[in-house]
């Protein structure tokens, strides 16, 4: 009886196992065929794939991977047999129709593919649930043509099926433009979710020159159906396309449109547009867009908010600072001094310490916010701007106390891991750096991508000078003490400091640094072909340096951006996208290159 019962359980843990490994089994025949074809084995792929379908006859992916190694192989008879045979045992299968008119015109027969493939569009015109398989089939072999014509009999006959994506490749596939964006607009006006899938996939297309052929292609179609139906999601998609253009004017206008139209009156949209042009440095668009934001809103914290980006934005293009300081205070003569007002006021903070030179006014300004109730973020904001404030003084323990109450108020934060590499960096303008190494060691494996790459850079600068032969490392403290008059907004001492480095110095570690720090400086006093002059300087005479890089990027964008010489900026790109592959630079150096020979093929 036991043993009976033993038997039985063993019987049924045979039959489980096998259940279990069957599929596995067929998984790995399934690769290796499918690799045997890859290298070309198709003898070798044919005999896997004839166990499979011998085993597996209403299975497709087996039929149709034999019959391809069969026509791989010009086995053409053979894959007519294998397919007819399938069709007279089946139900109709259009897609399988399709395979056998395309092994007919593989021979040159195109009078019974034609007829085959007429089959299969009349199964599709009656039966429309076969519109994708048929239409998959005709793309595969590239019968564009007749895999568009396979979508839209299938629209045709049931308006409940889409196939405006299938469409839309397949125009693009084609060079139909119109059609191609007419389709992925009938998708978006479908369900509004696609609309950034679809602005990546328009991406390939629109570039950033206005008059490029699939730009004005697409503005045209945009206006044409607001005309027709004034659709909002046809104003986001202008507007998008303005912003590829760089156009903020026009932006504005399309984001105005919707901000019209639509009931929650959001200041979203208008916030985000601004952003992006203060950032592509177009400060007048940007201005009047957060000018009309303060203007438009009714609420206080949408209003200051907008009145924030105009100050940042007042002291990145004014260089008239009585200008900027009584713009400050009409603002604060009608918002007041309180906790609403606390993040302009940080930012006229640090207008005070850093261009006016009014440090105590500056640290006077936020001790008077410690009186609000400010939350713990606020709290460490403040005493953030103040340490740096400190800093720049030279009150450096005071500084350091500081950045360590702000990482531990706000623990696990990228506000406390940038307060940890102030204080590296407030350790290395103090010259101890070997303190400063063992904080930027920590933040190299820094959520924050910034802190984490400044980082890196920082501890491998320092890790060099450190190992000159000089054991005073004088190349190391000069940069630091240059460094200290940047970060102090002394550029003019600064830049002495680095021609004096540079006349009497031959030191490696000190040169490639001084190059460097000269060119960023003078880029910073928009002094742009002297700038690019210290950058070739450094690429030429110092090219082990791990700045060249650096140097290759900065120069690319001024020449492009700056001094309008793109071919000078095409080159400079090249270099470091062919030699600086690990570069962090390397992402957006691609995305530059694009951008100008994009730019170039449409002139």
């Amino acid at each position: 009886m036991f043993i009976c019962e033993d038997m039985t359980y063993l019987k049924y843990t045979i039959i489980v196992f096998s259940l279990l490994l069957v599929p596995k089994l067929y998984a790995q025949s399934i690769s290796l065929a499918m690799n045997y074809v890859d290298q070309g084995e198709y003898v070798k792929a044919k005999s896997l794939y004839e166990k499979l379908y011998q085993e597996n006859p209403r299975k497709q992916d087996y039929l149709l991977g034999l019959v391809n190694v069969h026509v791989q192989l010009q086995e053409y008879k053979e894959a007519q047999n294998l397919l007819k045979n399938y069709l007279e045992q089946s139900n109709s299968y259009p897609n399988i129709m399709v395979e056998l008119g395309y092994v007919f015109q593989l021979q040159g027969d195109s009078l019974k593919a034609n007829s085959w493939y007429d089959k299969a569009i009349n199964i599709v015109k009656t039966r429309s649930v076969f519109a994708y398989t048929t239409g998959q089939a005709f793309q595969k072999h590239n019968l564009l043509d007749l895999a568009i014509k396979t979508y839209e009999i299938a629209k045709a006959e049931d308006s409940r099926l889409t196939y405006n994506i299938q469409l839309a490749r397949l125009y693009g596939e084609k060079g139909e433009q119109e059609k191609m964006f007419d389709s992925y607009l009938d998708l978006i006006l479908d369900n509004e979710k696609y609309i950034n899938v679809i602005q990546r996939n328009f991406s390939e297309y629109i570039s950033s020159n206005p008059q490029n052929e699939s730009n004005l292609i697409l503005k045209r179609l945009l206006f044409k159906n607001l005309q027709q139906s004034p659709n909002t999601i046809y104003n986001q998609i202008l507007s998008w396309t303005f912003i590829q253009e760089e156009s903020f004017d026009k932006a504005f206008a399309q984001e105005k449109a919707i901000y019209k139209r639509t009931q929650d009156k959001s200041f979203n949209r208008l916030f985000s547009l601004g952003e992006v042009a203060k950032d592509a440095e177009y400060f007048d668009e940007a201005l009047t867009i957060f000018n009309y934001i303060s203007e438009e809103s009714s609420n206080l914290n949408t209003k200051l908010e907008a009145v924030e980006n105009i100050m940042k934005i007042q002291l990145l293009q004014d260089k008239d600072s009585s200008a900027v300081n009584q713009k400050f205070q009409s603002y604060f003569k009608t918002f007041g001094y309180n906790k609403q007002t606390f993040d302009l006021q940080l930012i006229y903070a640090k207008f005070k310490a850093f261009v006016t030179d009014d440090k105590k006014g500056a640290l006077n300004l936020l001790e008077q916010t410690f009186t609000y109730e400010l939350s713990r973020f606020q709290e460490a904001n403040a005493q953030m701007l103040m340490a740096d404030i400190l800093v720049a003084q030279e009150q450096f323990n005071k500084a350091l106390i500081k950045y360590s109450l702000v990482s531990k108020q706000v623990k696990n934060t990228p506000l406390a891991q940038e307060a940890k590499f102030k204080t590296a960096m407030t350790s290395y303008y103090k010259g101890d750096f070997d303190w400063s190494l063992s904080q930027l060691k920590v933040l190299k494996k820094a959520t924050t991508q910034t802190i984490a790459n400044d980082a890196m850079e920082m501890s491998r600068f320092i890790k060099d000078g450190q190992s000159d032969i000089d054991s005073t490392q004088q190349a190391l403290r000069t940069i630091a003490k240059v460094d200290f008059l940047i970060y102090q907004n002394k550029l003019n001492q600064a830049l002495q400091q680095l021609n004096n480095a540079i006349q009497n110095t031959d030191n490696f570690h000190l040169l490639d640094q001084a190059y460097f720090k000269k060119a960023k400086i003078l880029e910073e006093q928009q002094q742009f072909q002297l700038a690019v002059n210290q950058y070739e300087i450094l690429v030429n005479q110092q090219p082990e340096s791990f700045l060249v890089d650096n140097a290759l990027f900065a120069m690319s964008n001024i020449q492009y951006y700056k001094l309008n010489l793109p071919e000078d900026a095409k080159k400079n790109l090249e270099t470091l996208i062919f030699n600086y592959q690990d570069s962090i630079y390397f992402t957006e150096a691609r995305k530059l290159y694009r951008k100008i020979r994009g730019n170039q093929n449409l002139q």
